[in-house]
């Protein structure tokens, strides 16, 4: 009894002069605070009783229906937090009055052009709260965007503050600038809070890299991981991206927090498992079902006819009359005007739907006017006579079928005249339009004859005139409002705007509060989400209004806490499409990201600015924390990370030669070193500084001279030093990013950069102790590109490329290889291949030497690569340079005399090695040598023929040693035979 007085007391009116000394308004604020501290308060009894339950939907829920839309701020601000108080405690059982308060108060505040701020920053503030909360925010998505018939709350919400965000809501006359921006920015909050909620929620799925590539210890199922007590991984995310330091933004007093969901995820628990997959396929349909529903009202919008077609086809709706009247009634998101005009076409079917529309209508004992009220309450009458004429035969019939007693009429002829007499009696008193309004005489005289050639009452033609001279027949306000909200107030005074926003929110009052009383007795399921992939979902749904809006926000704005809430928006999506695999948005955040760090745009570094510098960051934090993930994405990174690097140079001044550079060649992914280059337009740094002088070049480092600074460098190194926290997936797709890159780089025909091609070394050295099938896959694409940049022209390039080669061979060869692997053959085949492109001297000996010095100090290590070094001194042994010769010659015998042994698994490319030797006239002396060594191995072969065998089956089979060893020699002394000078043939 007390609970209901209060809420009576509240919904009490107060005077326009909102005296705060006043009693009325006095008493309703005190009994608003009592209300709300009674529900925070409240034990579990009045939270479970079904009489406080019915309490709060009866009186309660009516009581803010009122309050909600009142134009003084206290009171709005009590009844949001009375509202969040019920969302808390009771949103099992008020599923549908929740429904109400979103769409009929707090959007439509939000959506006003009449608005004032302060109104529009309390519900941003209560959207806030809810936002907070990780369970809120999916069960909203579950219980109202997957429901057929109820309005998309968490996409029509994610809309409208996508649009606060840009700047884009309708503002009150005279609102400050800083107002504007603390909308913004409360916009841009509560977006963040979100896509945090979704993060946490997806925790489940989230492949942490400390747990993978080399620093794998176990193989641990997603399902098993978890945060530490207290840690929130959408936190984590945020985090990262500034050092460590933490956002407490997101937090908010009273639990309205990401709190943990440690037993509310229900992923791979038990035998449950296959009933939570079943569950999320059935809100995937019901979805999909409301979207098709959605497109089908669309169409229906326009062209009513092929509307109800779609849904039929699709089977959302029935094929029988019946069926789709019932939809006419049942749904108000059908366009009234397009209703009107559906019943009232001519063809048949047209017709048996209006026909069933109107006969599922009961006016039972109600007076005529109020049933033409009601029947013209929910669609808009067609303007054509004869759909009108129609439409009144029918209800005239079905009038007069409810009401058999009713003698009045004579027959149903009377009924139709006189409801067409009604139209044309609201026309003409209601319309601006008409000058000279119709009298009451004009109105019964009109009405003469009609009842069976005798006339109605007059008192009755009277009582007509009246009730619609009192109130027009029109739609339901609801219908009406909807076209309104959003106007323009411009050129209206401040008391105009407050007189027209307390129009539109007393018909947005009156309309709740009719929908809420008659939900009294209404009872529906309230689903609680457990199920992680809902998250997908959603934000599928949702990705493009956040995009937009950090998008613009980032765009717009310099303030340091939007550019930070802008870039913990994308961090946080980007986390979410990554989980889920979403590549689109995952691709369309990373390229949003990489468009702001200014360093891809033709104007890039003239434009410059601190903001673009943490963009710059977060990138580079992105590519660390989420590269398991970024797939064909790391190209967008990696073309920004070479950009900046000659940023760096420019803001430095360090090798001015760059800063003339004539075109910037962006990667394609192409397969690793298969990467096409496109130099059809000039992007970039390199664009900003062609042709430009000497002052503006000046101007532009001092601009740029923070990307050199500590935590940008910090931040690129850890990309590459994090690679070895990459999965075996991830790495290959690093990789092929990278030498694309490179190749781009490299493409430059004036100023060539090794930037990438040095990473690409440093990243080999970091992941050089991956396992070996890990290991051949990156070097399936690091050979491919060590083979075609080793071939460049450029002699610095192909030296670096070398001398890198014998570093990594070097640190390979240390960890062996075991009997009847062929991985060093696949490591050492770039020397073989740059021995046989490069068309310089001095990179062919930089080979030689290079392969001499691995003989020297790791030929105890050498297995399946003795077959490239043999290769290696085969292209050697016919080069005309007398040091490359020399060199490859006194390595092979060096090999011969004391590594015999370890080199007979590839004693026919041996063999053929020291036969090119032989036969390279410009050396005679060398070619005697060679003849010689041949000659000590055959007589090996005839001594130790055991040493060839590989195994028992291969020592019975005397064959073997012909195939073996007696076949290479006989072959190569022919082919010496046959190309060598007597004297050598003689020998």
């Amino acid at each position: 009894m007390v609970f209901r007085s209060l809420c009576r007391l509240s919904m009490k009116g107060v005077s326009d002069i909102h005296d705060v000394r006043s009693h009325e308004l006095r008493s309703k604020i005190l009994s608003l605070e009592l209300i709300a501290s009674i529900l925070q308060n409240g034990g579990e009894v009045f939270k479970a009783e079904e009489v406080f339950i019915g309490a709060v939907k009866q009186y309660l829920c009516v009581a803010l229906s009122k309050n909600g839309v009142s134009s003084v701020p206290q009171v709005v601000e009590l009844s949001l937090s009375i509202f969040l108080a019920l969302f808390q405690t009771f949103k099992i059982h008020l599923k549908m009055q929740i429904e109400v308060f979103f769409k009929e108060i707090f959007l439509n505040i939000l959506e006003s052009a009449t608005s004032s701020f302060q109104h529009k920053w309390l519900v941003l503030e209560a959207l806030g709260r809810v936002c907070n909360d990780s369970q809120h925010v999916v069960d909203i998505y579950l219980n109202y965007d997957c429901d057929l018939s109820l309005f998309n709350i968490f996409e029509h919400v994610i809309g409208e503050l996508s649009k606060i965000a840009q700047g884009r809501q309708p503002m009150e006359l005279g609102a400050t600038t800083h107002q504007e921006k603390m909308l913004r920015v409360k916009g841009l909050d509560c977006l963040v809070s979100i896509l945090k909620c979704m993060v946490e929620w997806s925790r489940a799925h989230y492949i942490d890299p400390a747990t993978t590539g080399l620093n794998t210890v176990r193989v641990i199922r997603a399902d098993e991981k978890e945060t530490a007590p207290g840690q929130s991984v959408a936190n984590d995310v945020v985090d990262s991206g500034t050092g460590g330091d933490g956002d407490e933004r997101g937090v908010a007093a009273g639990g309205w927090r990401h709190g943990s969901l440690s037993g509310k995820l229900g992923v791979g628990t038990g035998g449950g498992e296959g009933e939570v997959g079943a569950r999320v396929e059935e809100f995937e349909t019901r979805k999909k079902r409301k979207e098709k529903m959605q497109q089908g009202i669309q169409l229906f919008g326009t062209k009513p006819k092929k509307g109800v077609k779609f849904l039929q086809e699709n089977g959302l709706l029935g094929d029988t009359p019946d069926n789709v009247a019932q939809l006419f009634h049942s749904d108000n998101r059908l366009d009234k005007a397009a209703v009107g005009d559906y019943l009232g076409e001519s063809d048949d079917y047209c017709k048996a739907v209006m026909y069933a529309y109107i006969d599922q209508m009961d006016f039972t004992g109600m007076d005529f006017v109020a049933a033409l009220r009601l029947l013209l309450s929910k669609f808009r009458l067609p303007g054509e006579a004869q759909k009108i004429d129609r439409l009144m035969e029918k209800f005239a019939g079905r009038y007069c079928e409810t009401n058999t007693k009713l003698d009045i009429f004579a027959s149903a002829d009377a009924a139709y005249v006189l409801a067409y007499s009604i139209i044309m009696l609201t026309t003409d008193l209601h319309s601006s339009q008409v000058k000279k309004k119709m009298t009451k005489e004009e109105y019964i005289k009109m009405n003469r004859g009609i009842n069976d050639h005798k006339d109605l009452p007059r008192e009755y033609l009277e009582a007509i005139y009246d009730k619609i001279a009192m109130k027009e027949i029109k739609m339901s306000s609801q219908s009406v409002r909807r076209s309104t909200i959003g106007r323009s107030v411009m050129g209206v005074s401040e008391k105009q705007r407050r007189v027209i926003y307390q129009k539109e929110m007393l018909e947005a009052s009156e309309t709740a509060k009719a929908l809420v009383e008659g939900m009294k007795n209404s009872a529906s399921d309230f689903i609680t989400a457990t199920h992680v992939e809902h998250v997908k979902a959603m934000f599928k749904v949702s990705w493009t209004p956040f995009l937009a809006a950090f998008s613009v926000a980032l765009r717009d704005g310099d303030d340091p806490e939007m550019v930070s809430l802008c870039l913990d928006g994308f961090r946080c999506a980007i986390r979410i499409s990554c989980i889920f695999s979403l590549d689109l948005e995952r691709d369309a955040y990373i390229k949003g990201l990489a468009k702001f760090t200014m360093l891809t745009t033709s104007v890039g570094l003239a434009e410059m600015k601190p903001k673009n510098i943490e963009v710059i960051k977060s990138l580079c934090n992105v590519a660390y924390t989420d590269g398991n993930y970024l797939q064909d994405s790391w190209m967008d990174v990696f073309h920004c990370v070479s950009q900046l690097e000659l940023a760096q140079l420019v803001g430095t001044g360090v090798k001015t030669r760059y800063l003339t550079t004539s075109s910037s060649a962006r990667p394609q992914r192409g397969g690793g070193a298969k990467g096409k280059i496109s130099q059809s337009s000039r992007t970039g740094v390199d664009a900003v500084l062609t042709g430009t002088d000497q002052k503006r070049i000046d101007s532009i480092k001092e601009q740029v001279g923070e990307t050199s600074s500590q935590t940008v460098v910090v931040a690129v190194d850890r990309i590459f030093t994090g690679s070895t926290r990459l999965d075996s997936q991830a790495i290959v797709d690093f990789v092929e990013a990278l030498c694309a890159t490179s190749n781009a780089e490299l493409s430059n025909p004036t100023h060539p950069r090794m930037f990438s091609l040095q990473k690409i070394i440093e990243i080999s050295y970091y992941n050089m102790d991956r396992i070996r099938l890990e290991w051949s896959r990156m070097w399936e694409v690091l050979g491919a590109h060590f083979n075609t940049v080793g071939g460049l022209p450029n002699e610095e390039v192909s030296f670096f490329v070398v001398d890198s080669l014998r570093q990594l061979s070097m640190k390979f060869l240390e960890k062996g290889e075991l009997a009847n692997f062929r991985f060093q053959k696949e490591f050492l085949r770039p020397f073989e291949h740059i021995m046989k492109r490069s068309g310089a001297v001095t990179i062919r000996d930089m080979v030689v030497r290079c392969v001499t010095q691995m003989v020297s100090s790791k030929a105890g290590n050498v297995r399946s690569g003795w077959k490239n070094i043999f290769s290696v001194f085969h292209l050697a042994a016919s080069d005309t340079d007398t040091a490359i010769v020399e060199m490859a010659f006194e390595t092979t015998d060096l090999i011969f005399r004391n590594h015999f042994l370890a080199s007979i698994a590839s004693f026919h490319d041996a063999i053929k090695c020291l036969s090119e030797f032989a036969c390279n006239a410009a050396f005679p002396d060398t070619s005697m040598e060679a003849i010689r060594i041949i000659r000590s191995c055959a007589k090996n072969v005839a001594d130790s023929p055991q040493l060839f065998h590989v195994s028992e089956e291969a020592a019975a089979d005397p064959d073997h040693i012909w195939s073996r060893a007696w076949f290479p020699i006989m072959l190569e002394l022919s082919t010496v035979i046959s190309r060598c000078k007597l004297d050598v043939r003689t020998r």
